[in-house]
């Protein structure tokens, strides 16, 4: 009958698990120094203080239906395209869009008969046309 001592046992699976700690933190760590650095940051963080502004005192139907803001929506500045980082242009994009639907509903509407209403309409021409 074998024997495995108790220390071989857990020792092994306790480093691995340790050293993959320490690897998965300085990935972290890597990353949100990356993150600090990345010159997209004000910007976001200046559309998400934006979205906070529009959306206190209203709710989304309110907003959707032109009611405006309780407190005063801080302006942002747009920062240059094209300047690298960890990839926070991407996540700007589709915020400035969330701001600019907020801060005017009836593109809200357009986009909602666009969608809609074209097929429909589409159909309706179409079926007009084979009559």
């Amino acid at each position: 009958m074998g024997y495995t001592s108790r220390k071989s046992r857990y020792a092994e699976p306790m480093g691995d698990a340790m050293t993959d700690l320490i690897k998965c933190g300085t990935s972290v760590v890597g990353a949100a120094i990356g993150g600090a650095a990345d010159p997209d940051l004000p910007e976001a963080m200046c559309r998400v203080a934006q979205l906070q502004a529009l959306g206190k005192g209203r709710t989304p139907l309110q907003a959707l239906f032109g009611k405006k803001p309780t407190v005063p929506v801080p302006t942002c500045v747009k920062a240059p395209p094209g300047q690298g980082g960890i990839g926070l242009e991407r996540a700007v994009k589709p915020l400035r869009a969330l701001v600019y639907v907020n801060q005017h509903p009836i593109a809200a509407w357009a986009g909602l008969t666009a969608l809609f209403g074209v097929p429909v309409l589409l159909g309706y021409m179409i079926g007009k046309a084979s009559r």
